[in-house]
C-alpha cells in the first residue's frame, strides 16, 4: 500500500504483538504511514494501536531497489564527471537527476533497514 500525504514512517510502536499488554488479539485499521505492507493493528484487550514490522520480503525489495538506484545515480555522476573533465556541454538535468535518484535510493535503503 502506498498513500501520498501521510508520514513516511508510522507514529505508532512497531511490534508483532501488543506492546502494552502482550496480547495477540487485535483488529486491523487503515495504516497511518505512507508506505505499509499490512494494516495497523488495535489490541482488543487494551485498545493500544501498533504497526506490524516490515516483512523480510519487503525489506529485500527495498534493498534491491535502493542499491539499483544507487548504481544508476553513481553511473550518471561518473558520466557527468567525464563530461566536466572533457569540458563538453552538460545538460542541467544531468546535475539534478543523480541527486533525485540518490535521494530515492537512500529512502529505499533506510526503509529496508528499519522496522
Amino acid at each position: 500500500m502506498f498513500d501520498l500525504g501521510k508520514p513516511f514512517g508510522t507514529p505508532y510502536p512497531v511490534s508483532n504483538v501488543c506492546p502494552s499488554c502482550g496480547s495477540s488479539d487485535h483488529k486491523t485499521v487503515k495504516p497511518a504511514s505512507m508506505v505499509a505492507f499490512s494494516w495497523d493493528q488495535v489490541c482488543l484487550s487494551c485498545s493500544t494501536r501498533y504497526s506490524p514490522p516490515t516483512p523480510v520480503w519487503g525489506r529485500v525489495i527495498f534493498a534491491i531497489i535502493g542499491l539499483a538506484a544507487l548504481a544508476v545515480a553513481g553511473g550518471m555522476s561518473y558520466a557527468m564527471a567525464i563530461l566536466f573533465i572533457e569540458n563538453k556541454p552538460k545538460p542541467i538535468m544531468g546535475f539534478i537527476a543523480p541527486i533525485v535518484i540518490m535521494a530515492v535510493s537512500f529512502g529505499c535503503l533506510y526503509k529496508s533497514m528499519t522496522k
